[in-house]
């Protein structure tokens, strides 16, 4: 049996974590981000030359977020007040997931679809079709995931980098059945205690999701788990 558990914070990214009374717990750590480092080269030449040069640079994404970090909890017999009747010890499995999403109450897990990418691609300003990290450009595997109140649903999804580099950590993506906002899409990926996060040691998830690319634009991503 499985149990979703709405863990009520957001994190509001590049910034501060807020807080609602609730059963459960969360705590995030410090942030950081690629620092973008202007390409400052030069070559000696004069004139009537013809020079061939390769550049390489790097530049931090302004489209996406990521998150990472360990779950831990028991599954409990409990009325919901009080002592509880019985508590199992519960460790991340393969099946268990971390999902996050702009709604602060997502309900619509015996909903869940496929999204339409370039609708998401609109809904978030994604709307330069040459760039490179657009959701249409980035989701781009068919992923499916099993939830005990829809079964087996197929979404749009990709993998991110472990620790060495290798494509280890599917995100996938679904939608509530419409899309009209940020709102009406999830980001999950499964569990694990065995894999790697990009930043180094063993983490229980990883995932990634996009963010509204406008300049210091701030949001806040709220966090789900769905306990095997």
């Amino acid at each position: 049996m499985q149990w979703l558990v709405l863990v009520l914070f957001g994190v509001l990214l590049f910034g501060s974590v807020f807080a609602a009374a609730g059963p459960d717990d969360i705590s995030a750590g410090t942030q950081g981000r690629y620092t973008t480092t202007p390409l400052n080269e030069n070559v000696t030449t004069e004139g009537g030359n013809v020079t061939d040069v390769n550049l390489t640079s790097n530049a931090s994404t302004e489209k996406w977020v990521g998150f990472y970090g360990n779950v831990s909890g028991n599954l409990l017999l409990s009325k919901g007040t009080g002592a509880a009747l019985y508590v199992w010890t519960w460790s991340p499995t393969n099946m268990s997931k971390v999902c996050v999403s702009l709604n602060a109450a997502w309900t619509y897990w015996s909903a869940l679809a496929s999204p339409t990418t370039a609708t998401m691609d609109t809904l978030f300003g994604f709307t330069t079709a040459a760039d490179a990290d657009t959701i249409t450009k980035t989701l781009v595997t068919t992923c499916s995931q099993t939830y005990t109140a829809s079964g087996a649903v197929t979404g749009k999804g990709n993998y991110t980098n472990d620790a060495t580099g290798a494509k280890a950590w599917e995100t996938c993506s679904f939608s509530r059945g419409a899309e009209a906002a940020q709102e009406d899409y999830v980001f999950c990926v499964n569990m694990s205690t065995a894999k790697t996060a990009a930043v180094g040691g063993y983490w229980t998830y990883q995932v990634m999701a996009p963010i509204q690319s406008t300049i210091n634009y701030f949001d806040q991503y709220f966090f789900y788990t769905e306990l095997t």
